[in-house]
């Protein structure tokens, strides 16, 4: 097989390891390979339905197949970031720091985002993935199992494995004209999942024709923005738990999250016996922290900001060398008082 082309029919069935009667038999029931796992009701009227796919299941075992062999060679533009390999969100963040001037921030979000791709977009962009020598029927097959494999009554959802590599994929076209438009606007542009991200200093990016653009550029693979969630700001922009602006810093609501945790570690939890699963949940949840701080460090350039977050990890570090220690008694642990704890930290989160 080419790098990211499959060459024929044959490179196709080896490559997802089933047969051609087993691959139709599995299509002819993949809704059994699925099942609803989380309804969130966002509106009165509104439910959100997200499916996952049974990992067990050989549909499972053909999307893995897929995104290990053949979607994981797929090259995308440099300003997305949202399900790339070592790419993160504070990488998505960064092209935005105002070293140089102050700066304008917009963020857009995409409606409905996964929802919004259907079986008809994959196919379209599939095209270019397989062999101009590989015979029309053939190629015709390859590209309608593969859209049967990756997509649940013809949408893509975010059940399947596969769907993130695939948005990406779709939206491929839509982020190179993005970032076109922008360069002219001498505006920074980058995109992690639904988030768009945009940023200027001598351009006014808030101006509703700017807006009304990339609305009209996205409107032609049928996506929209949800204007409720876009936010405009100058000199700094609050998102997601970090501060941009000169530099990244952590939101004062992150910090006040991890001091919550410090806090019951240091002055309560020592007093009263803890599970095993209570205390691995702290530690696992304070090693997150530490990870986050240890990310965010490396885009810090301001001295002050720095010492802050060194002094943070420290007393992260400290809190996970005490918690580690503790003898965890399940016998006398309370469940309920452990359970109100992690729903005080979280809901600082």
């Amino acid at each position: 097989m080419d790098s990211f082309k499959i060459a024929n029919k044959e490179e196709f069935i080896e490559l997802i390891d089933v047969s051609e009667d087993e691959l139709k038999e599995i299509l002819k029931n993949k809704q059994n390979s699925y099942h609803k796992c989380f309804v969130n009701k966002k509106k009165r009227d509104s439910i959100r339905i997200i499916f996952a796919l049974d990992q067990k299941s050989n549909l499972f075992k053909i999307q893995r197949a897929l995104q290990r062999k053949f979607f994981c060679n797929f090259y995308f533009p440099s300003n997305v970031y949202g399900f790339i390999k070592q790419r993160n969100y504070i990488d998505y963040l960064e092209p935005h720091c105002s070293r140089n001037g102050t700066r304008n921030f917009l963020r857009l979000d995409i409606k409905d985002f996964f929802g919004t791709i259907d079986i008809n977009h994959i196919k379209e962009c599939l095209k270019y993935y397989i062999a101009d020598t590989c015979d029309e029927n053939e190629k015709k097959y390859i590209i309608d199992s593969i859209a049967e494999i990756v997509t649940y009554e013809n949408k893509l959802i975010q059940g399947a494995i596969t769907s993130p590599v695939i948005s990406n994929l779709v939206f491929r076209k839509l982020d190179i004209r993005i970032e076109r438009f922008c360069e002219k606007n001498n505006v920074i542009y980058t995109r992690y999942a639904d988030d768009m991200l945009f940023s200027g200093i001598d351009f006014d990016v808030h101006k509703r024709t700017f807006i009304n653009m990339i609305a009209t550029i996205i409107k032609d693979y049928g996506f929209s923005l949800n204007y409720k969630k876009t936010i405009k700001m100058h000199e700094e922009l609050s998102i997601n738990g970090y501060v941009l602006g000169r530099d990244i810093k952590i939101s004062r609501k992150k910090y006040e999250s991890v001091n919550c945790l410090l806090y019951y570690i240091n002055s309560k939890i020592n007093k009263i016996p803890i599970s095993r699963s209570f205390k691995y949940q702290l530690i696992n949840i304070l090693a997150g922290y530490r990870s986050l701080f240890i990310q965010v460090l490396r885009y810090v350039h301001d001295s002050h900001n720095k010492e802050v977050i060194q002094k943070k990890i420290a007393e992260i570090e400290k809190g996970i060398n005490k918690i580690s220690q503790f003898k965890e008694n399940n016998i006398g642990a309370n469940k309920d008082y452990e359970d109100k704890i992690l729903e005080e930290i979280c809901s600082k989160k």
